[in-house]
């Protein structure tokens, strides 16, 4: 076993060699290297068998098997570097908040608290963390998802409405009474013996039939009848040629609202619980985001509607999802991993509605400091229209980046 990399670093020829040419540096003298690493498929894949060996659990350092990109970059490092390396495991299992006295919990608060060299990622890059600890440049970037349970198809009485707007509905209604209104007083002022009410009823009847094709009588105008009838036949043209053509193409669709299409949409539905791995980079993210709906997230995860959920217990809440009353926030990458599982152990595959990914390409200019990127609360998602499992996928409207390494 090599020395420790701080014993290594005190040697003035390496910090000289280091400084002088960092792009190109790599030990003479391989050093030995801690590293503190969690589960976080499909970045790094660790068995729960070797995450819980005594060795591990008493935080001794020592080397088990790991995969995934996290693990072949860290492999390319230490090549190119020329170091060893030995592993443990966080006793929270966890990437690490700060808790109310100050301290870290997770990898963070084993590098704060100096017991390991580096923290293999992603470990995302927020406010907080950088204060304390260092990060290499970061290789990809995350977006927050919100996944919830689809609307369904609905049969509504007053369905038949729809085909007109209600203000075109209201002049409809209102042209029709004025017209009989008029028909009936020009007809009480040529023949003084006629029954006002008798003659208004008669000429709102005709009025409503002709405009349903229903008019099977021969009809008896006066002179100062044709006009007003005249106006009423070519808007009542226009309105049967609308209403025929939206009630077609109503009837060719089939209309499902979605209770759930943007972020103040979890927001106003007070009695949804919302799953979340709480003390993680997500929370802390919304919890700094200074207004909108995004900061609204956060007040109403404060309010006792977050659900915490574990690193790797995504799917275990999917029927949750699915039955309406909760939602999910996760990022998406870590999503189709899940995804695919679940379709490798059950053979059922969940095929869900998401927004086109190129609105957010449009608004990554609008960047915060420390690698978080809030959109802005005009931010809309788009849905394809996948028919699955009932899953719609909207974005939360913030961005991490993550790079490889945290450094003490």
């Amino acid at each position: 076993m090599g020395r420790s990399l701080a014993e290594v670093l005190k040697d003035p020829h390496v910090l000289k060699a280091l400084l002088k040419d960092p792009e190109s540096f790599s030990f003479k003298e391989a050093p030995t290297l801690l590293f503190t690493m969690v589960s976080y498929p499909p970045h790094t894949f660790i068995k729960k068998e070797d995450m819980t060996t005594p060795t591990v659990l008493a935080g001794i350092p020592t080397n088990f098997p790991i995969a995934g990109p996290m693990s072949y970059m860290l492999e390319i490092l230490a090549t190119s570097i020329n170091f060893t390396y030995k592993q443990v495991v966080p006793p929270d299992g966890g990437f690490g908040v700060q808790v109310p006295n100050g301290s870290w919990t997770g990898m963070v608060g084993q590098l704060v608290g100096k017991q390991v060299d580096a923290a293999l990622g992603p470990l995302q890059v927020i406010h907080s963390r950088s204060t304390y600890i260092d990060y290499t440049m970061p290789f990809s970037f995350g977006t927050l998802s919100i996944m919830g349970a689809r609307g369904s198809a609905q049969v509504d009485p007053w369905s038949f409405l729809y085909p007109l707007t209600g203000t075109v509905w209201a002049g409809f209604f209102i042209t029709l009474l004025v017209l009989s209104l008029l028909d009936a007083t020009f007809e009480r002022i040529t023949n003084s013996e006629s029954s006002w009410i008798l003659t208004f009823g008669r000429a709102l009847f005709q009025y409503a039939q002709t405009t349903m094709g229903n008019a099977k009588n021969k009809l008896r105008l006066r002179g100062w009848q044709r006009p007003l009838f005249g106006g009423w036949l070519f808007m009542a043209l226009l309105l049967n040629t609308s209403y025929d053509g939206n009630l077609r193409a109503l009837m060719a669709l089939t209309i499902i609202p979605q209770p759930f299409q943007t972020v103040k949409d979890v927001v106003q539905s007070t009695s949804t619980k919302i799953i979340i791995e709480k003390r993680t980079s997500y929370t802390d993210v919304l919890s700094k985001v200074p207004s909108g709906d995004v900061r609204a997230l956060d007040d109403a995860g404060s309010a006792g509607r977050y659900v915490d959920r574990k690193i790797g217990d995504f799917m275990l809440y999917y029927d949750l999802v699915l039955r309406g009353d909760h939602v999910q926030i996760f990022d998406v990458i870590t999503s189709l991993r899940y995804f695919a599982q679940y379709f490798s152990q059950t053979g059922l595959l969940i095929l869900v509605g998401r927004r086109n990914s190129s609105c957010v390409e449009k608004r990554l200019q609008q960047a915060q400091p420390m690698g978080i990127r809030s959109l802005p609360d005009d931010f809309r998602v788009l849905y394809d229209d996948i028919p699955g499992d009932g899953l719609l996928m909207f974005g939360a409207g913030v961005i991490l980046d993550s790079p490889l390494l945290g450094i003490a």
